[in-house]
């Protein structure tokens, strides 16, 4: 995703037009540097574990400037009573991505602190500390069917009993997860499949008396959803306004700690840049003060977000030590909503 902004294309074009057409090579430092593991996902208590790892790519003119899957990396996970390797495989993304996939079906637990230890033959050691908050206590009182922006949207009203004696950050989010709905027919003791012989099916169909069964195919692939929201206390109309779509609305409880807090958000569900259909999947998360600081520059400097890009650029924060990426703790509420209609 690019992380460019109308400000800087106004400055591309200017430099342009001073520059009248000419063009120079970036020339990139001859300098040593070394690659980094990079650690990247969410501990998530009550579920199982499942992290993303790879290499950070040194910007030298002593280094070649291409990507690859970091091979030979262990990585375990401990707290004070356990300790559990994880298991990498390489999967459909890793081409991509140039990570790897590293699981484990050990459940983490609410309240807990994990170390994450990834351990390479030659880029070294690196550790993150990742804090469990406790479980959300967050409920989903309402939800409606509405435009915003012109836009078709689900509202979801969320409703958080914020406890008193902590400091809490909370993340919203949605992903659809993809689905299709496969038809078949029988013919002559034979299940055919509707797609590929719907010239068939129509004739037998107006016929009468067809024989007909639907299976739902669901997919491992996930789209985020574009969120608005009308709450002027989120770090994203503080910042932004409320008129632009987010990748995840981010709320602190300064101003309603230990209280019922309620806040809408929207759900853009009609996306034209996105065709699949499939089901919502809407988060509700308590996450740690450093993941929360973390995603709130992730989210003001990403490709796609709203917020403002006037304010000086800040650097990402890394809990990774001796490398580079982000291992949150998390503790969420998941609601799962079909919207879309599925066709054979």
């Amino acid at each position: 995703m690019s992380g460019i902004r109308p400000i800087c294309f106004l400055g591309v074009v200017v430099a342009l037009l001073v520059m009248g057409g000419c063009t120079r090579d970036l020339e990139l430092p001859a300098i040593e540097a070394d690659h980094k593991i990079v650690l990247i996902g969410e501990l998530s208590a009550g579920d199982s574990v499942y992290l993303r790892a790879g290499q950070s790519l040194p910007v030298t003119s002593r280094a070649p400037m291409s990507f690859g899957l970091l091979n030979d990396l262990q990585i375990r996970i401990s707290n004070e009573a356990d300790t559990f390797q994880l298991t990498s495989y390489v999967d459909a993304l890793a081409g991509s991505l140039y990570t790897l996939p590293f699981v484990s079906s050990k459940e983490i637990l609410h309240g807990r602190s994990y170390v994450v230890t990834a351990i390479h033959p030659t880029l070294g050691t690196v550790t993150a500390r990742v804090a469990i908050p406790a479980s959300v206590n967050a409920i989903v009182a309402d939800t409606a069917s509405g435009m915003y922006n012109q836009n078709r949207t689900l509202k979801v009203r969320v409703r958080i009993d914020d406890p008193a004696q902590t400091e809490d950050y909370y993340v919203l989010e949605c992903l659809k997860q993809a689905m299709t709905l496969q038809g078949s027919f029988l013919y002559n003791g034979v299940w055919m499949d509707v797609r590929d012989n719907m010239e068939l099916y129509n004739s037998l169909n107006s016929a009468g008396g067809l024989t007909v069964k639907y299976d739902t195919i669901v997919y491992e692939r996930y789209y985020r959803m574009p969120l608005y929201t009308t709450d002027r206390n989120s770090e994203n109309a503080i910042t932004d306004g409320v008129n632009d779509a987010q990748h995840r609305i981010l709320i602190r409880d300064s101003r309603f700690n230990g209280s019922t807090y309620e806040t809408d958000v929207y759900i853009q569900v009609s996306n034209p840049a996105e065709s699949a259909k499939g089901k919502l999947h809407f988060y509700v998360k308590s996450v740690s003060a450093d993941y929360f600081r973390f995603l709130r520059t992730y989210e003001q400097y990403s490709g796609g977000s709203a917020f403002n890009t006037f304010l000086q650029p800040q650097k990402s924060e890394s809990n990774v030590a001796g490398g580079g990426g982000f291992v949150g703790g998390v503790a969420a509420a998941r609601y799962t909503y079909m919207v879309d209609t599925l066709e054979y």
